[in-house]
């Protein structure tokens, strides 16, 4: 990880905690895209009410200049999870290094979700996940399925369960269950 200028985050190998504040948030995640010249997908979660407790499930991608080029909310929240169901179109993303598209967790445990981004022609996914001990592996499973049902890449990174780059033939090309890595201050 490299650091960057003015960072108000503490950080974890690739996750950065911000402070509080979508806003600010989606502002850092900008400048860290454009100061390391990357292409950035961050998922996180917004609240929209207390009462009852509901939150958007949201994900966005920023390029290298730290423009932000995608937004997406998450289609198929888990049974019993308290996020609103993303409605919005599944659009895809010009870059260098192909066609650019994003789904968040669960969302990729639904073929059609998978055969859109084929229809979309879609190089590669992004699908930052957030699993538990009772859905890991089989996670990381459905989304092999979907990459060969899709013929398209994906990059899965996962809080708490096994995150790959899965080729369009459904192989792991890398994967990781463990992250280790020391803490700095940005």
């Amino acid at each position: 990880m490299v650091p960057f200028q003015g960072c108000p985050a503490t950080c974890l190998a690739s996750i950065c905690i911000f402070p509080e504040g979508e806003e600010q948030w989606e502002k850092e995640l900008s400048l860290l895209s454009d100061e390391l010249d990357i292409y950035l997908a961050a998922a996180y979660v917004v609240p929209v009410s207390e009462n009852p407790f509901l939150y958007e499930n949201k994900y966005i991608l920023f390029d290298s200049e730290g423009l932000t080029r995608q937004t997406y909310f998450k289609h198929h929240p888990v049974p019993g999870e308290p996020a609103v169901k993303g409605t919005g179109p599944i659009d895809v993303v010009e870059s260098d290094f192909g066609r650019l598209i994003g789904a968040i967790c669960y969302d990729y445990d639904f073929p059609e979700i998978g055969r859109k981004h084929g229809r979309l022609k879609s190089d590669i996914i992004f699908v930052p996940s957030s699993d538990w001990r009772g859905i890991d592996p089989i996670h990381t499973e459905m989304v092999k399925l979907r990459a060969i049902e899709g013929g398209h890449s994906v990059l899965r990174s996962a809080r708490w369960g096994l995150s790959a780059g899965i080729d369009s033939y459904g192989r792991i090309r890398d994967g990781s269950v463990i992250l280790t890595a020391a803490i700095r201050s940005c």
